[in-house]
Formats: structure tokens, sequence, C-alpha cells
């Protein structure tokens, strides 16, 4: 486990849920700090330094996704459907079979408009693009292990491109969402790292100049600040590690363990606090909101998540061997 990294993770997700709590810090632009952006860039990273065979790696991705994002799913429709249809509540997230199983196998949706739609459980967005990050990256492991990362990010940066100069259809420009840059950007602060000498000095400076930018985005909403402080941050914190200066305070450690959890079922809390009271009226109703999320998660990590996760990694640990072992020279 890479510590610095699970620090990030846990600054993402609080950035996120204290974003859909629509409070604004005074002097800022309404702004999640980047913090989908920061969970890309890591995986960017992450896929990259394992480096699996094709099979191994799209079944330790599926184990580690899907299970959670199911069962949030299937809350979040069972509750559209039995405290919004059955009371006779408007709602624009209605549910049908076809709409449900669309979710649950990360098919987005559209509208009569070609506008995006999102899933009953609305993070899942960004999952739908995870799992084509995550599928592309299986196809070129299988044709390149050594390769796959320059791969996919050649591929990603292509299709990215292509979608920005030709009017494509609205699935083809969803999965070349400008998001998709930052999957790049995570493959290339892997090669950096690699790299670069790891240095206090460099990695503080990687850190600091990353938050300054974030910061600026804040303020300013600049673009060129968007798109270079999660790699910089990412990157800074990973040459930090490397220099021996890792995490070692459980408390962030944790909620970067469940920040996945925290990402998926935030909005169970929040949809709550909006029945309930304004969740954007102070900070301290934000922190409130933030605990509670936080409370929620660490119970769902440790009693759902991680059970689920090691019956599961059990069950699939003998088929994995094998593919291992076929993709050993004899």
């Amino acid at each position: 486990m890479l510590a610095n990294i699970q620090v990030l993770r846990a600054f993402a997700a609080l950035a996120v849920v204290a974003y859909h709590t629509n409070y604004r810090l005074p002097g800022l632009l309404h702004t999640d700090f980047l913090g989908v952006a920061t969970f890309f860039v890591i995986s960017g990273f992450i896929m990259s330094y394992i480096r699996e065979t094709a099979g191994v790696f799209l079944i330790r991705r599926i184990i580690r996704i899907v299970p959670l994002y199911w069962l949030g799913t299937c809350l979040y429709a069972g509750m559209v459907v039995l405290i919004y249809t059955r009371i006779g509540k408007a709602t624009d997230n209605t549910v049908t079979l076809s709409t449900f199983l669309q979710d649950l196998f990360f098919i987005p949706r559209f509208d009569g408009s070609d506008v995006l739609i999102y899933p009953v459980l609305g993070v899942g967005w960004t999952l739908n693009l995870e799992m084509y990050f995550y599928t592309l990256f299986a196809a070129m492991l299988f044709i390149d292990r050594q390769r796959a990362p320059i791969l996919v990010g050649f591929a990603l940066l292509t299709f990215w491109i292509v979608a920005k100069v030709f009017t494509l259809s609205p699935l083809v420009a969803f999965l070349a969402h400008d998001y998709v840059v930052y999957f790049v950007f995570g493959i290339a602060v892997f090669y950096l790292w690699r790299s670069i000498p790891k240095n206090a000095t460099i990695g503080g400076s990687f850190l600091v100049g990353g938050f300054c930018l974030l910061v600026h985005f804040a303020i300013s909403s600049g673009e060129l600040s968007a798109k270079l402080a999660p790699p910089m941050i990412v990157l800074g914190a990973l040459i930090l590690e490397g220099a021996g200066y890792p995490m070692k305070f459980r408390a962030p450690l944790l909620i970067g363990s469940a920040s996945y959890a925290l990402y998926l079922f935030h909005p169970f809390v929040i949809g709550l606090a909006r029945a309930t009271l304004a969740p954007d009226s102070s900070a301290a109703v934000v922190t409130m909101i933030c605990t509670a999320c936080l409370l929620l998660a660490i119970l769902i990590h440790k009693l759902v998540e991680i059970p689920t996760l090691s019956t599961l990694r059990e069950l699939t640990s003998a088929m994995m061997a094998r593919s291992v072992a076929k993709s050993i020279p004899q």
C-alpha cells in the first residue's frame, strides 16, 4: 500500500462530499477541488504501477469496483421507487428495469437531445469512465504487457483529440470526456516517478506547487491550473513517500481505505440532509454532514467492503494463480 496515495484518496473523496453539500467557502468559486480528477490521476498511476496480466487485472478491478457499486445502486434505486414513486412525488430519476440494468453494467444513458442522463446513483457516471479505462487497459495488457500504459495513453489522447475535431455519437463523445485526460496524466506520473530522484525537497515542491494551483483554480477556475494541479499533487506525494516520508497517522489512512465507500454512499446522507435541513447553510452544518458521511463510509468499509473483497478474492485466487502461471515463460 502506498500510504500517501491513500491520503490523497481521502482528500479527493472528502472534496467531492463537500462539493455536493453545495457549500461555498468565502471568496472561492463552487468547486470540488478537483477530487474526481485526482481520483483519475491516481487510477492512471496505479494501473501502470501494478501491471498485471489482462485476466488478473480485469478480475481484480471487477472485484474492487462492482460489488459495492451494485449495492449502492440497488439501495438508491429502491429508495427512489419507495420514497418518491410510491408517495407520488415527482423525480427526474425514474427507475425502470432497463435503466436499472444499464446503470448496473456501466452503460451510459442519454435523453432525446443526446444529453447524458446520470445513473440512479449519480456518482456512477464517473465509474462508467473508470470501467472504460479498465477495459482499454486490459486490452492493451493482452497486446503488450510491458508497453500497455503507453499504448493506453496514446489511445485515450488520440480518441480525445478526434472527438474534439469531429461530431461523434453521444456515447463516443462521452467516452472522450475531458476527464479521461487525467488517466493519461496518471500514466505520465508513473513514468516521471520512476525517473525523478526520491528527494524530499523535490517531492515537497511538487506537492506545494500542486496545492497552490488547486487554490488558484478555486479562485479563478483557470483551465491550466485544473490540468496541472492533480498530477503535481500525486507526483509530489509519491516522491515524498519514496524519500522516506509516508503518512503514518491512522485516521487519514483509514479514510483513504474507506474512500470508495465514502464516494458511493455520501449521496444517501446528503439526500437526507436536504430533506431535513439546508446542507449549504453553514460550515458547521457541512462539517456535521461530512462527519456523518465518514462514519457511514467507515462502517460500510469494515462491515461490508472488507468481508466482501476478502471472500471474492479467496474464491478467485486459484483462477488468478493459473492465469499468472500461464504468463510466465517455461
